[in-house]
């Protein structure tokens, strides 16, 4: 009889071990597949990150170009204040989607 008991108390715990196991299991494939969904995006966030790198080094290449340009001629004759007041603007704008986009 003793061994009776002892053969359903290990059989108890034998079955409450493959629950923790069989929980443990679907935690872990839901972590895996939020992480490949993450990963995805992290990916995705990567590409566009190289992308708007190569777009802010063709502005700093306009922008060394023009003042490049302002520097060989006298500003009042390649570009009027409100021209220039405008291109400031198109620069600050520029900037703040450019930052914005590497912050997200």
């Amino acid at each position: 009889m003793p061994e009776l008991i002892q053969y359903e108390y290990l059989n108890k715990e034998l079955n409450e071990l493959e629950k923790q196991l069989h929980a443990f299991i679907q935690k872990n494939e839901k972590l895996e597949e939020a992480n490949s969904v993450i990963a995805k995006e992290f990916s995705r966030i990567e590409e566009e990150n190289v992308i708007l790198k190569a777009k802010i080094k063709e502005l700093e290449r306009k922008l060394a170009e023009l003042h490049y340009n302002l520097k060989e001629k006298n500003s009042s004759e390649f570009i009027n204040i409100e021209d220039k007041q405008n291109f400031k603007r198109k620069i600050d704008d520029l900037i703040e989607r450019i930052d914005y986009h590497l912050g997200s």
